[in-house]
């Protein structure tokens, strides 16, 4: 029989501490937390299962406390509580594993966390700090898991005027909306003033603004004024090519049947066929069809145009042109 303890059994040191609340606190200027979502209700939580995942961070022996590096939102509640007259006498925490620096610290705040999700703004302030660091693209794409391309994307969301990133954080306006108009704008002076625009339209309809409801660049609006054109053009002069076989089309041939979808006998319906029309012309997709074929673009799709888009890199033509083609099915996905 195996007696050894969970101590001997383990191989490596995870041990969890119980400290007194004032002794645990927020490590300063780190997290790049905005939205800590609803702590009320997390709160509520704790009060009534306790603390079930311990914080994590390091003991600062020169200053006799214990900061913080994951576990921000689990404080909160913690002190919400405390504040609220709620008696907590520990807090649950364990020490992280020797030799974790601040590198591996930030890509913990993305991949391990496990409350409440980080929005592309907050992704794109721990991306600027990686990079900052001395990091490629291409290394925080493997050490995320994504693709290089994702992480250029989330990363362009630094370079975005503030107001652009509130709209982003408050989900008024996709980062990839915001993207694409900056593409189609021909200047810095317009890019604003079409986020302007987007924000007025947000306030005044309470609606996320999508690429339907956006406003449109002078390029964007010169191209719809000449599709208009275009289809005002077609529909004044129709193809009269229909026409040139003397109206065989629109008479039946002498000694066809009347009605095609009948069957050679005439009383039964054809059976590939009983619409009178195209097979399935009747048919309308179901709502079910219409979300699998949602999933299939975001889940199938839009991972393989990524993919081909960094099979690409160092070509700036085809690169744009994959870059394109991904924010243009990133705004169809959020309408």
């Amino acid at each position: 029989m195996n007696t050894q303890t969970l101590k001997q059994a383990s191989n490596g040191r995870s041990e969890v501490f119980k400290l007194h609340p004032d002794l645990v606190k927020e490590r300063p200027n780190w997290n790049e937390r905005i939205d800590y979502g609803d702590i009320d209700q997390l709160a509520a939580l704790i009060e009534e299962s306790g603390l079930l995942q311990p914080l994590i961070g390091s003991w600062d022996k020169e200053k006799g406390f214990f900061f913080v590096t994951d576990g921000y939102r689990r404080l909160r509640a913690i002190r919400k509580l405390i504040a609220e007259g709620k008696e907590i006498k520990t807090v649950k925490v364990i020490v992280e594993e020797r030799g974790y620096n601040d590198e591996k610290r930030l890509c913990t705040q993305l991949v391990a966390n496990s409350g409440k999700p980080f929005t592309p703004v907050e992704k794109a302030r721990v991306i600027e700090k990686l990079l900052n660091f001395g990091w490629s693209q291409s290394d925080i794409a493997k050490r995320l898991g994504c693709t290089q391309a994702n992480v250029s994307n989330i990363n362009a969301i630094n370079a975005f005027p503030q107001k652009a990133k509130d709209l982003i954080q408050m989900e008024a306006l996709s980062a990839s909306e915001v993207a694409r108009m900056k593409r189609e704008s021909k200047d810095d002076a317009e890019f604003n003033q079409l986020i302007d625009e987007a924000e007025k339209i947000f306030r005044e309809s309470g609606k996320k603004v999508t690429k339907k409801t956006a406003p449109k660049s002078q390029k964007e609006q010169k191209k719809e004024g000449k599709e208009n054109n275009e289809q005002q053009n077609s529909a004044a002069n129709p193809n009269d090519g229909s026409e040139s076989d003397g109206g065989a089309q629109s008479e039946n041939v002498q000694g066809a049947p009347e009605d095609s979808s009948q069957s050679p006998g005439g009383n039964e319906p054809n059976a590939q066929n009983d619409s009178g029309g195209a097979p399935g012309a009747n048919l309308k997709p179901s709502k079910k069809s219409k979300n699998d074929a949602l999933i299939f673009l975001r889940d199938v799709v839009r991972p393989s145009l990524i993919a081909l888009t960094d099979g690409h890199k160092g070509n700036a033509r085809l690169e744009k042109i994959g870059q394109g083609v991904i924010d243009e099915l990133d705004s169809f996905l959020d309408e």
